[in-house]
């Protein structure tokens, strides 16, 4: 029965479940995902698989937007799927719709440090300096005595100063940057201190 939502499930999960997956594996089971989405539409188990197989192959990623956007209209409590939609539209020169995506991602959980820091560096490559550094110092904040988390905001600090040039910023960033240094004395710490410390006797215009 052509009319049947299971066959095409089952078929699907033949071909992703292979030893080996081969190209016309991906195409058969596209095929039948999007067969099975056809007859099952209120079942997430389509949007989820064809989400995975079009964020994986190369050049194709934003055919995975619809199948994201279901699912994250209809599991708002769940932000992966907000931050794979904010790269994807990075990804494809969207900046805003990425901004809007990693900020709905950061509503569902506030204490994800990498997708501040995601966002953070998306907006410092705006020149959207102040909420940038807002970002930072939130991962900042959310990972506590990280090294890597505090070199990171010193870095958009600087960034921020050399666009300004803004001593006062330029002297913050020479700040959280120490601080990173003081809790554990690792290379990239080191080398963003460096980097600030040069440009702050060179002046930061």
């Amino acid at each position: 029965d052509p009319n049947l939502s299971w066959p095409y499930r089952v078929l699907s999960q033949f071909h992703l479940s292979r030893g080996t997956i081969t190209s016309a594996d991906i195409r058969q089971a596209i095929h039948a995902l999007e067969q099975y989405q056809r007859l099952a539409p209120h079942d997430d188990y389509s949007y989820r698989r064809l989400a995975e197989i079009y964020s994986k192959l190369g050049g194709l990623e934003a055919n995975a937007l619809p199948h994201l956007l279901y699912l994250h209209r209809n599991e708002l409590t769940t932000p992966h799927h907000a931050t794979s939609l904010a790269q994807i539209y990075r990804r494809k020169g969207e900046y805003e719709k990425a901004v809007g995506f990693y900020r709905a991602a950061l509503h569902v959980n506030p204490y994800d440090a990498s997708t501040y820091e995601s966002l953070a560096g998306l907006l410092s490559s705006l020149g959207r300096w102040d909420e940038a550094i807002w970002a930072a110092s939130s991962a900042a904040l959310v990972e506590g005595d990280s090294p890597r988390a505090f070199a990171h905001l010193a870095a958009v600090r600087y960034r921020c100063a050399l666009a300004r040039g803004d001593g006062e910023m330029l002297r913050l960033a020479r700040m959280d940057a120490l601080r990173a240094v003081e809790i554990a004395d690792d290379p990239q710490a080191r080398e963003v201190l460096a980097m600030i410390e040069r440009a702050i006797r060179e002046g930061p215009g």
